[in-house]
C-alpha cells in the first residue's frame, strides 16, 4: 500500500504541501474528506463482490490507513493527532465566522462520567481513561509508559454540562468572545500515580473475574515509551513465530494452542495501541488555565451555584473513582 503523501497525491492529484492559509487547509480538508468517503463506498463495493472476509480486511486496513492518514496530517501542522487539530480549526472557524454573535467556546478535558445528574457514574461509551482502567482490572495491562507525578486532568461529564449553560448566559450578556477551560487540575489536581493507586486498590477488593476465577492485578512500574514497546513487540514476533510453526502441525491441539496466541497476539496489539493514542497524554504536565471558570461560578446566585454546581474542588477522588466511575 502506497504511504500516506503518496495517497493523498493519488487522490488529490497533487502534492501534499501544507496550506498557507486557514481557508486553503479547510477547503483541502472538505475535499479529501469527500475523496475518503467516495474510497470507503468503492471498498464496500468490492467487499461485497468478494464476501465476508473481505470486506473485514478492507474494512481493517482502510481503517488504519485513515487513522495514519489523519495523524501524519496533524503531525506537519505541529500537532499530536488529527482530533485535537480539528478542534482547534474549528475554533478558528467559529472566531472568524461569528460576526456580532456572542460566543462562548467551551475546553473540557477529559471528559468522564458523571458526579450525580443524570445519575452517579452516567456515560454514554468509554471515554480515554476507561479502556486503561479495563485493561488493568482484566490483568491485560501489566504495564503502561506514562510518567506518574503528572496530573491527569479528568471531568465528570455533568460538571462540563452545567459550566457550559452558565457560560453561554454569561457570553450572551458580555458579548463578544469568551474561551472557558473546564477542568479539574486548577483547584484539585489528580496525578497519574494516584489514579493507579485507587484503581488497583478498587480491584483488589472488587476483583475482575475470570472462568470463575478472581483475576489478580500488580502495580506498575511505569516504563519509558521506549522500553515498554520493545518488549512487547518482542512478544508479539515470538507468538507470530510461534503461531507459523503451530500452523504446520495438523491436530487438534495445535489448533486449539494457536487459537489461544491470536488471543494473546491481540491483547499485545490493543496494549501496544492504547500506548501509542495515549502516550503523549500520560507523559505531559498539561497546566490548563481555569480562573474564568471558577470566576463564573462565583458570579452565580446561590441558588444557581446550588441547582448548576461545576466546582471540581468538591470532587472527592476516592470516592468518585472507586464509588461511582469504576463500578458505573
Amino acid at each position: 500500500h502506497p504511504p500516506y503523501e503518496d495517497l493523498a497525491k493519488e487522490l488529490s492529484g497533487k502534492e501534499y504541501p501544507v496550506p498557507k492559509t486557514f481557508e486553503a487547509e479547510v477547503e483541502g480538508m472538505i475535499e479529501i474528506g469527500q475523496q475518503i468517503r467516495e474510497k470507503i463506498a468503492q471498498t464496500d463495493d468490492s467487499s461485497q463482490r468478494f464476501g465476508v472476509n473481505t470486506e473485514k480486511s478492507a474494512k481493517k486496513w482502510l481503517e488504519n490507513q485513515l487513522v495514519e492518514a489523519g495523524r501524519n496530517h496533524a503531525l506537519m501542522r505541529g500537532w499530536h493527532d488529527i482530533y485535537t487539530y480539528t478542534k482547534a480549526l474549528g475554533e478558528e472557524m467559529v472566531s472568524r465566522m461569528r460576526g456580532d454573535l456572542p460566543v462562548a467556546i467551551i475546553r473540557p478535558s477529559i471528559i468522564e462520567s458523571s458526579l450525580e445528574e443524570p445519575s452517579p457514574g452516567w456515560l454514554a461509551g468509554l471515554r480515554m481513561a476507561d479502556p486503561i482502567i479495563i485493561g488493568f482490572g482484566k490483568g491485560r495491562l501489566p504495564d503502561f509508559p506514562a510518567t506518574p507525578n503528572i496530573t491527569l486532568d479528568i471531568i465528570p461529564v455533568d460538571i462540563v454540562v452545567n459550566a457550559t449553560l452558565a457560560a453561554a448566559a454569561r457570553s450572551y450578556e458580555n458579548g463578544g468572545i469568551e474561551v472557558y477551560h473546564i477542568t479539574s487540575g486548577y483547584t484539585n489536581p489528580l496525578s497519574f500515580q494516584r489514579l493507579h493507586d485507587l484503581t488497583m486498590e478498587y480491584f483488589r477488593e472488587f476483583p475482575m473475574v475470570d472462568k470463575g476465577n478472581p483475576i489478580s492485578v500488580s502495580a506498575w512500574k511505569f516504563p519509558s515509551k521506549e522500553k515498554f514497546s520493545r518488549e512487547f513487540e518482542g512478544k508479539l514476533r515470538y507468538l507470530s513465530m510461534l503461531s507459523w510453526i503451530l500452523k504446520k502441525i495438523p491436530t487438534k491441539w495445535a489448533s486449539k494452542k494457536n487459537r489461544r496466541i491470536a488471543v494473546l497476539q491481540n491483547a499485545i496489539e490493543r496494549l501496544l495501541y492504547y500506548a501509542d493514542i495515549y502516550g503523549p497524554y500520560a507523559n505531559l504536565n498539561f497546566d490548563f488555565e481555569a480562573r474564568k471558570v471558577n470566576e463564573l461560578h462565583q458570579f452565580l446566585s446561590p441558588e444557581e451555584q446550588y441547582a448548576y454546581h461545576f466546582d471540581p474542588s468538591r470532587i472527592d477522588w476516592k470516592h468518585y473513582l472507586q464509588q461511582i466511575h469504576i463500578p458505573g
